[in-house]
Formats: structure tokens, sequence, C-alpha cells
């Protein structure tokens, strides 16, 4: 495989799709996602329970070791819960409903709401009801973490030990990772003897190894894809868990009324800015929730189809005696700084002033925590199949993924009443109305859902990826050649 990324292999640091990638070879977290089905199942743990308010879970975990050959122990899970709980962590907001979170982010050592009672029984303890668990706890961040991971901390970082269905043979930071078949996984025997990750200085690289059989799965440059890429795409061209939005700053008084907002959101043609600005490899937004996530439903977004009239109309009426002035803040890059250029045309198209102003990555993210931005670009992805995580987490009150100070209490009420819903059917229903609640106010412009472009050479069979970006090479296997 040829990725552009892979600084570390450990599970709760492995940040980029590279490393994400490949950790989730060498790791298994308690759960997991089936990328056909999008249903969660049993990884590491072998079965669950809940008690009936939805607070208290308890997860057996199924026999099994690292590829050390120590047994991998639910203490081993808490260790990694702990760790990810406390400041400094990228990842810390997948554990924020458990009981005890607050106090691991000011300064206590363990989670006190994880326990580990007998060796294969993992109990976690939730401040409030909260269905999604079992989805949330297939992130990669959450797998179990031996002893040696906080005893020799450096030594675990240049090789680690995981429990997964493939074990670390090589590593080479920022090169390469060569891992072979751990033939004691409780899973399964893997068809696969081998998988090996190389690393790439970009997409055009990997795309050349790919066309010379050097690599077997690599992700093809948007500038081809109408080309060469359409051959390979089946099985790597599928939804992608992440969305760019666009967000006004709700605590100025010109974005205060949601008729302007929506006007806003009619003014822009997406299917424009996917075509030209990302040569067709994004997709328009039509809701929050992006395609291929649990809880998407088409054309969600009535505004978020281009209606220029409409919104002259509306932003006319709202601004009679000036036009709105909206300073368009964006990333100091080519393909932000041309989305923003896109947007700012379609805004002036219905009567908007609009300026552009570009910051580098620090000072973009010291401007939104400040809360000192005008009309920013945001994005968010998921590395897991929940609505929760794109709704909750962008918009509920008190979030710290809350850039716009969005505060809408009928919102909060359907966010929690989906959490505390434990019928999966119902569950999402409650959050495809909190979806509609917030498009109504659009405290969030979408722009364009993401999707995988990735080539997989036709002697791969079996490989599907999920929206996260990861496939089990596990279940894949190379054809014999004819």
């Amino acid at each position: 495989m040829a990725v552009r990324d892979l600084a570390t292999l450990d599970p709760g640091r492995a940040s980029d799709p590279g490393a994400r990638l490949a950790a989730a070879q060498v790791f298994d977290s308690l759960t997991s996602v089936d990328p056909a089905t999008g249903h969660v199942q049993g990884a590491a743990a072998r079965s669950w329970s809940a008690s009936a308010d939805g607070r208290v879970w308890s997860f057996l975990l199924r026999k099994a070791r690292f590829h050390d050959g120590s047994a991998v122990v639910a203490a081993d899970f808490k260790r990694a819960f702990d760790r990810v709980a406390r400041p400094g962590s990228d990842v810390a907001f997948q554990l924020e409903m458990v009981a005890g979170f607050q106090q691991s982010r000011t300064g206590a050592r363990a989670l006190a709401g994880v326990s580990a009672p007998a060796p294969y029984r993992l109990v976690i303890r939730l401040a409030s009801p909260f269905w999604e668990l079992p989805a949330v706890l297939s992130h990669p961040a959450l797998a179990p973490l031996p002893r040696r991971a906080e005893s020799d901390p450096r030594g675990f970082a240049a090789r680690p030990v995981g429990n997964g269905p493939f074990r670390l043979l090589r590593f080479s930071p920022g090169r390469t990772a060569s891992l072979e078949r751990y033939d004691d996984h409780p899973g399964g025997t893997s068809y696969l003897d081998a998988v090996e990750f190389r690393v790439v200085r970009d997409v055009n690289d990997g795309w050349r190894a790919f066309l010379a059989g050097e690599v077997d799965v690599a992700e093809v440059p948007s500038t081809i894809l109408a080309g060469e890429g359409g051959r390979y795409a089946r099985a790597g061209f599928s939804p992608y868990w992440a969305a760019v939005y666009y967000g006004p700053n709700l605590r100025l008084a010109k974005y205060a009324r949601a008729d302007v907002r929506r006007a806003m959101s009619m003014a822009i043609n997406r299917e424009a800015v996917a075509r030209i600005v990302y040569g067709g490899a994004k997709d328009p937004a039509t809701g929050l929730l992006p395609r291929g996530l649990r809880g998407y439903r088409p054309g969600a977004c009535g505004p978020c189809a281009a209606d220029r009239e409409r919104a002259r109309a509306i932003l006319s009426a709202a601004f009679p005696r000036a036009p709105l002035s909206v300073a368009i803040d964006h990333l100091d890059a080519p393909l932000p700084r041309a989305e923003a250029r896109a947007i700012a045309a379609d805004l002036r198209g219905v009567g908007v002033r609009a300026s552009l102003r570009a910051h580098g990555a620090r000072a973009y993210e010291s401007l939104l925590r400040a809360g000192k931005q005008d009309f920013a670009e945001l994005g968010w992805l998921s590395e897991v199949s929940s609505p929760d995580w794109f709704l909750a987490q962008q918009l509920r009150g008190g979030s710290r993924n809350n850039p716009t100070g969005f505060a809408d209490r009928r919102f909060d009420y359907l966010i929690d009443r989906a959490r505390a819903t434990k019928n999966e059917g119902r569950r999402l229903a409650e959050y495809r109305r909190a979806e509609s609640r917030a498009l109504d106010l659009m405290p969030l412009i979408p722009i364009v859902f993401f999707r995988n472009r990735t080539a997989v050479a036709a002697r791969v069979r079996g490989f599907a990826l999920d929206g996260a970006g990861v496939f089990d090479a596990s279940a894949a296997w190379i054809a014999p050649a004819a």
C-alpha cells in the first residue's frame, strides 16, 4: 500500500490517515463497524450488555494475546482509556460522556467511570445515557495498551505490540511498515501473509507506483478521476465520513436571523465548488450528516439547493439600508483559498460585500478558539459511524468543538433524546430530527462531502473501505494469476 504519512503506529497518537490505517491492522478495539452494513460488531469484545437506563455498560472480552504472548485483559483497555482522557489527547472528546471525564481533564490520572472488575470484563459507567457507545468504542485510539506502553513509552512507540490480526515485523517511521500475519488472532487467521505500507511524497508518486505494479493500493489523484482512475475505483470509491462547512459567527448581530443564514446557503453553488475547486473529488453536500454515515438521508437540506433570486430577496429585505458585509476566514492553502474565492463570488452575486482573510494553521486555530472569526471555513471528520459525532460535537451547547457559538435548547433536547433511545432505528430517527432542527436554523452551512478515492489492483479481493478510510486487511486476499 502507498500512504502519505506513517509517523507512528501508536493507536492513541495515529492521527493521519496512513498511520490510522496501519495501526488498525495491528490493534483491535472493543468493537468494529462492518463497512458493508454499517452495523457495529464485536472485535476484542465478544459481547456486551447495558443497564436499562443506558448508563452502565459491561463488555466481556475474547481470550486473546498481544503479539508478545502476554494476555489481553480488561486492565489494558482501562489503561488506554485513562491515557486518552488526559490533557493533551486530540481525541479525548470520544470519552466525554464517561463518568469522571472532567476530573481526568484537570489532573486525575485514572478515569473513574472505567473499571476492570475481572480479567476479561470491562465496565464503563456514563454520566448520562448514551446508546451510541458501542459505535464510539470502535475508535482506533481506544485499542488496548500493554503495560510496556506506560513503563517504556519510547520503546512502545518504536515497536508497538498490538492485539490485531497482523503484528509488526519492521517499522521505519516516515518510510515503511512491514506487518506479518498473527496466527493466534481470535478473530481467525488472515488470508494474507503480509502487508507492507510504503510512504510516498505525494499522491502522484503513489499513483505512478500503482501503475507500475509496485503497490496494490494507492490514492487516485483528483486530476485523473475521470480518466484511468475509473478502471480501479469500485472498491475504493466509498463515502468518507467528513465534510466541509462554512459557519457564520453567531456572536455577531448581522448573523442573528436564521433566514439570513439560509439565504447565504442558497447563494452557494455547491455543484460548481465540487466540480471546479475539487475537480470532482468531492460531492455537493446535501445535509450535515455525510453520505455513508448511519442516519444519513438524501436531500436533508432544502436551503442547500442554489436559489440566487430567493437569496437576493431575503438579504435585500434583511439589510435594506446597506448590503450585508462578510469577511470570509479560511486557511491559507491552495484548496481552501480556491473554495473561499468561489463562495465569495457566489455571495457577491446576491449583493453581499464579501472579502477574504487567509490565515496560517496555528493562527486560524487561535482565531476560532477565541471566537473572533466572521464567516469561517470549518471541517469535520469522524473515525466512527455515529451521527452524534457530527451533530452533538459541532452544535450542542457547551461542546468544545462548537466554533460558531450556536446554542438552541430544542436542538440539545433532541440530541439528549436520541442518546437516551435504546432502539437503533428510533434513535437514528431522533438524530435526523436534530439534524432537521439544525438545518432550519442553519448555524453551519454544508458545502461538500468527502469520499475515498482509492485505486485497488484487480488481483486484490475482499477489499472494503469504511468511512474512516480503513479496511480490514485480514479479510482481503490475492487472487491467483490466470
